[in-house]
């Protein structure tokens, strides 16, 4: 964008841009988060409060039991 004969740089990529490297937007980090409830059996929570319960328990209970592979 030109102003007053100088020109003048974007500072940030447009919506979507910034390429491979860049961190995941708000949107696919709570897609994600939704997908992992899902796999787990978990009702994805609907408020600060059952959230942190949510992260709270998932970290104390450490992880499950390995599945058992099908031959």
């Amino acid at each position: 964008m030109e102003r007053h004969g100088e020109r003048f740089e974007r500072r940030r990529p447009a919506a979507g841009g910034g390429g491979a490297g860049s961190k995941p937007t708000v949107r696919q980090v709570y897609a994600v988060a939704r997908a992992l409830c899902e796999r787990c059996g978990e009702e994805f929570p609907e408020t600060k409060a059952a959230a942190s319960e949510l992260i709270e328990r998932l970290r104390t209970e450490g992880p499950g039991e390995p599945e058992q592979e099908v031959a």
